[in-house]
C-alpha cells in the first residue's frame, strides 16, 4: 500500500513529496509480481497512473473509503472544485497473481469514521488482507501512528524501519 504525501495546492502539515520524488521512488527492485494499492487524490490521478504504468503494472481496480464523523454522519472536507466525502485508491497489478489474490472477497466501498489526521482506517488492513491472504505486505510513507504488526512500513517521519 502507498499512501504518498502528495504536494498539493493546499497547505499541508507535514512534509509532502514532489511529483518527480514520487515518480522517482525505487520500488520497481522489489517487484517483479505484485498487486499494489496506491491512495490518490483528484490532483494526482494521472500522476498515480503513470506511476503505475511506469513500473509495468496494470490498473484493474479502484476502491473508496466513504468518511464518517465519529457520529455517524459523512463527513464533509473541502476538495479543490467541490466537497469531498471519500478517499478513492487504485489497484493494480504486475504479472500472474491468480495464486496471490482471492477474488471477490474484499469490498471496493469501505465506510469508516476519519480518525487522526493521516491516520489509515483499520478496515483498509483488512481489506488487503481479505484481497491477499497471508502474504508479505509493505507500506510506504506510512506515518508512525499508521504501523502495524506483520506489516513492513516505510516512511520519512517513522523513528525506524518497522517489521
Amino acid at each position: 500500500m502507498i499512501d504518498p504525501a502528495w504536494r498539493i495546492k493546499l497547505d499541508l502539515p507535514y512534509p509532502t513529496v514532489s511529483d518527480q520524488q514520487f515518480l522517482d521512488m525505487p520500488i520497481h527492485i522489489e517487484q517483479e509480481r505484485r498487486i499494489i494499492n496506491i491512495w490518490e487524490v483528484n490532483q494526482k490521478r494521472d500522476l498515480a497512473q503513470k506511476f503505475i504504468k511506469m513500473l509495468g503494472y496494470e490498473e484493474v481496480e479502484e476502491g473508496m473509503w466513504l468518511k464518517l464523523t465519529k457520529t455517524g454522519k459523512i463527513h464533509c472536507k473541502c476538495g479543490f472544485y467541490t466537497a469531498h466525502f471519500f478517499e478513492k485508491f487504485i489497484i493494480a497489478k504486475k504479472g500472474k497473481v491468480d495464486d496471490v489474490v482471492s477474488y471477490h472477497r474484499a469490498e471496493n466501498a469501505i465506510v469508516a469514521p476519519v480518525r487522526e489526521h493521516t491516520q489509515k482506517l483499520d478496515k483498509i488492513y483488512g481489506f488487503l488482507d481479505k484481497m491477499c491472504p497471508d502474504r508479505l505486505i509493505l507500506e510506504i510513507y506510512t506515518k508512525q501512528h499508521n504501523v502495524r504488526q506483520g506489516w513492513t512500513s516505510f516512511g520519512n517521519e517513522l523513528q525506524e524501519q518497522q517489521h
